[in-house]
């Protein structure tokens, strides 16, 4: 229900930034990193300074080194 909520939230305003950072916390969730990182980056290029973007990002950029360091 929460990814339909933010899928349909980026569809009407692509500049939705935390909806891109719930779809980013999704996807980390199911262990789909590197869509994860998609829309983190996505979330943080339109609102660089919003705390759940950059804390999405760094969260899933360790999780990705420590998949690539396992």
């Amino acid at each position: 229900l929460a990814e339909e909520t933010f899928t349909r939230a980026t569809s009407a305003d692509a500049k939705d930034a935390e909806a891109w950072a719930g779809l980013a916390r999704i996807e980390q969730q199911r262990g789909n990193l590197k869509a994860a990182l998609k829309h983190a980056e996505q979330a943080c290029s339109i609102a660089p300074n919003m705390i759940s973007c950059t804390a999405a990002l760094e969260d899933i950029r360790d999780a990705l080194d420590a998949e690539a360091k396992a």
